[in-house]
């Protein structure tokens, strides 16, 4: 904003230059004219009055324009440095470029509901006068989910509508409370496929899609009709359409039905590439592909993950792949932003551990990921970062690297941050370590 004292300047200066320039025209055409002269004269000390009220000195020896000759008889010339008194217009602003559309996305391991998970669920749903209640054991990490602008799980298990025919190992069946806790944390929708999703047959399909409807929850990978299996999970992020696939490697010797293989996706790449282009024709600008596969407690890559991996990372329409199954975390190949593929997550919440399996089992990782909208069009990840998590078997609490509250162990971190970085994820575009605040 102009101070009113320059303001004032400002006009007075143009009325000067507007009066002296039409007294000179004037005197061209009327030279010898000597009422003219007078008046003209006038006008001239006139303006030098206003010009030193303006601080602009007569006679001044600055640059600019000097008015004077033989027809002011001798008077002292005025001197303009219009240079030094004119006001300095400001540049045009220059045009912004438009903002690029942004989202994050966060994911998490394996949810394997064992028996002893379920009991202390029934535990803790005890001192809250409920029958079940998994809510604690998201608390430590449930700000960083909260955090993200899209939050997606893998519910390796089904889920109970009425808390009957539970069960763990082999066979699996959760109370329907995990999805409750699961929302409280902050999740917007799971992946469901998984080599425990026909656990419970049909009905237990059936069973857990209603569940998470029932706890407002996404899923993708499990469907009760086919008309549900062809539409594709969607979630509209800041503006960005975000669609998720999920498919699974088999189901445990498990057969689905004659004409019913719309129940459980199964990995099949001529039937993820179609999927995903049918996405990105529904209007999809990021396509994420969750994978149920690899070498249960193996942290390198088997050849199937590989092989897959390599086919799908060409296709365009497939902006992520994530995978889920082997219970210890697997690395991140971070070698294009345009085809990222996280192989392994490791276990979330689950009873595994080294009195059963490998130390490394009680591992788990919290990836997330950046999109960015590309200006030549589509989307890539621009940035990423982890947050190791370890389950605490004392009470199946799940414990971040990073926070205010209790900690995953020092050993549990470094053994997650060697593995997940060993494709040379942290030497591109994934760092180490998320911030606290995501």
């Amino acid at each position: 904003m102009v101070a009113p004292r320059r303001v004032a300047t400002v006009v007075v200066l143009a009325s000067v230059l507007l009066i002296t320039g039409l007294g000179i025209e004037s005197a061209n055409r009327h030279a010898g004219d000597a009422s003219f002269e007078q008046t003209l004269r006038k006008t001239i000390q006139t303006g030098r009055a206003h010009a030193q009220s303006s601080s602009i000195a007569p006679g001044s020896s600055g640059r600019g324009p000097v008015f004077g000759g033989p027809i002011f008889g001798g008077e002292a010339p005025v001197a303009v440095d219009l240079e030094r008194d004119l006001p300095q217009l400001p540049e045009p602003p220059r045009p912004k470029a438009t903002p690029q559309r942004q989202a994050t996305v966060v994911f998490s391991g394996d949810m394997i509901p064992h028996g002893p998970v379920t009991r202390q669920a029934q535990s803790n749903g005890r001192a809250a006068g409920a029958e079940f209640d998994f809510v604690p054991m998201f608390a430590e990490v449930a700000d960083i989910i909260r955090a993200a602008d899209l939050a997606l799980c893998h519910m390796e298990t089904p889920l109970s509508s009425t808390n009957t025919r539970l069960g763990g190992y082999p066979v699996f069946n959760a109370p329907h409370e995990l999805a409750e806790a699961v929302a409280d944390a902050g999740y917007d929708g799971c992946s469901l496929a998984s080599n425990h999703s026909y656990d419970r047959s049909e009905s237990g399909v059936i069973d857990t899609a209603s569940v998470l409807d029932d706890a407002g929850l996404g899923f993708a990978g499990i469907a009760r009709s086919e008309e549900e299996a062809l539409a594709v999970t969607t979630y509209e992020v800041k503006g960005i359409s975000v669609a998720h696939l999920s498919f699974t490697y088999g189901l445990n010797g498990f057969r689905l039905p004659l004409g019913k293989g719309y129940l459980v996706d199964l990995i099949d790449p001529d039937l993820i590439e179609q999927r995903a282009e049918a996405a990105r024709s529904g209007g999809a600008d990021v396509v994420i592909v969750s994978l149920h596969w690899g070498s249960e407690y193996v942290a390198t890559p088997n050849t199937q993950q590989t092989s897959l991996a390599a086919r799908l990372r060409g296709n365009p329409n497939i902006d992520l792949i994530v995978g889920h199954h082997s219970h210890v975390v697997q690395p991140i190949d971070a070698t294009s932003p345009d085809d990222v593929v996280v192989f392994g997550l490791g276990n979330f919440l689950s009873n595994q551990s080294a009195d059963c399996c490998l130390r490394s089992t009680q591992d788990g990782v919290i990836v997330k990921v950046t999109f960015e909208e590309k200006r030549s069009g589509g989307f890539k990840v621009v940035a990423g970062c982890i947050v190791p998590t370890w389950v605490d078997r004392s009470d199946y609490v799940i414990l971040p690297a990073v926070g205010s509250g209790r900690l995953a162990p020092e050993a549990s971190v470094e053994r997650t941050n060697e593995v997940a970085g060993r494709m040379g994820a942290f030497d591109s575009v994934f760092d180490p370590t998320c911030p606290v605040a995501l």
